[in-house]
């Protein structure tokens, strides 16, 4: 009988250190339980691993933004007076930071939920003050020439970092995720420089109506743009205005503003995702005879619903290139609140979207569709599946 073959495992300490790193670079996307017990094996596993510690950083809360900005103030000290050049002793590639533990809103969450962003009665110190607004520009300061991916959910205060100085630069920032109040409140410091050229990808949850020039700050924001998603999209004309009238236009050249590409998205955008935020009361068949009230804003909802997707429609049917989806509303998207717990954090589709490349935010199943081009239809909004559209 033949025996099995027998394999020669090498310790890591004899593999190369290119190899190590694309070990260690990999590692970072579990949440460093992998990174942790990797730097335990070896001294020589340690030292190499050491600039991977911090790759992909998540900040949860104010308390958590405030602590690891003292933390890199710190280090960038240290750094700055020993005999070495001065430069950070590690290597971030992505950043999550967000005011809110969970993606449910204050007044709708219980006591537990965001309990680090509730008032210091020690320190006097409310969030989402200057004191705080500083804190996260600072680490935007720093982490800024390396970063990759970004996220930025800030909602106690968004005003405040819009007026500090000097102007940020992302160099290496291929994927950004915003409210777009942020956007908004940049706008000045949009005029005065913010750009960010190697951008491809732009993630925006519109938690405030868009200005009036929103198409013409996401071009100048972004003039390379490839992907831009728009979730928690609001019905109201009033409020997405200048996006269904001059941005999705633009991509196919109606209204002679193909010409004037200063009041158009940019024309390397690839595709462009929308998705409508649900009703507050949670729209569903359920919802709709719990009381008059939730009745006669589930039926105003539908409405406006329908009366913006035949808006769109028109400009989706035309668009040769299919670059135009409308995904179905989803409670639980994005920054989608929660009523009845925060147990999902609004983190989870941005991480997976930066652990994956182009996964989590940007791939979709074709059964959350509910326009694109291709197929001639008719809307049909349901109450209790939700909208949808059947094609002939």
């Amino acid at each position: 009988m033949q025996s099995p073959p027998s394999f020669r495992f090498a310790p890591m300490d004899t593999l190369p250190v290119e190899l190590l790193s694309a070990i260690f670079s990999f590692a970072c996307t579990d949440g460093g339980h992998t990174g942790a017990s990797l730097s335990a094996t070896s001294k020589r596993i340690r030292a190499l691993s050491r600039p991977y510690a911090l790759q992909s950083i998540t900040l949860l809360s104010w308390t958590q933004i405030v602590a690891f900005s003292i933390f890199l103030r710190s280090r960038h000290r240290d750094a700055a007076q020993s005999p070495r050049p001065p430069y950070l002793p590690f290597r971030c590639r992505h950043l999550y930071m967000t005011d809110r533990r969970s993606a449910c809103p204050s007044r709708v969450c219980t006591l537990d939920c965001n309990r680090d962003n509730l008032y210091n009665r020690y320190t006097g110190v409310v969030p989402g003050t200057p004191t705080h607004a500083e804190h996260a520009y600072n680490i935007l300061t720093l982490l800024g020439p390396q970063l990759r991916t970004l996220a930025i959910l800030v909602f106690d205060g968004p005003h405040a970092s819009a007026s500090l100085e000097p102007v940020l630069t992302f160099p290496l920032l291929e994927e950004l995720a915003i409210p777009s109040s942020l956007l908004r409140t940049s706008n000045h410091t949009t005029s005065r420089g913010l750009r960010i050229p190697t951008l491809r990808r732009l993630h925006i949850q519109q938690n405030f109506a868009f200005d009036y020039e929103f198409v013409k700050q996401v071009s100048e924001l972004a003039p390379a743009l490839t992907h831009l998603r728009i979730s928690a999209l609001s019905t109201v004309v009033c409020h997405s205005g200048d996006l269904i009238h001059n941005g999705v236009p633009s991509l196919i050249g109606a209204g002679g503003l193909e010409e004037d590409r200063r009041g158009a998205f940019p024309i390397t955008l690839q595709k462009l995702i929308l998705q409508f935020r649900n009703e507050d009361c949670d729209v569903s068949s359920n919802a709709a005879y719990a009381s008059p009230l939730c009745a006669y804003r589930a039926a105003y909802f539908e409405a406006q619903l329908q009366s913006m997707l035949s808006s769109l429609w028109r400009y989706i049917r035309d668009d040769s290139k299919r670059r135009i989806v409308v995904l179905r509303p989803d409670a639980h998207d994005g920054m989608k609140w929660q009523p009845s717990g925060c147990t999902t954090p609004a983190c989870t589709k941005t991480e997976r979207s930066s652990n994956g490349g182009a996964s989590g935010l940007w791939d979709f199943n074709e059964s959350h569709v509910l326009l694109a081009y291709g197929r001639h239809g008719h809307l049909d909004v349901r109450s209790d599946l939700g909208p949808r559209v059947d094609y002939i």
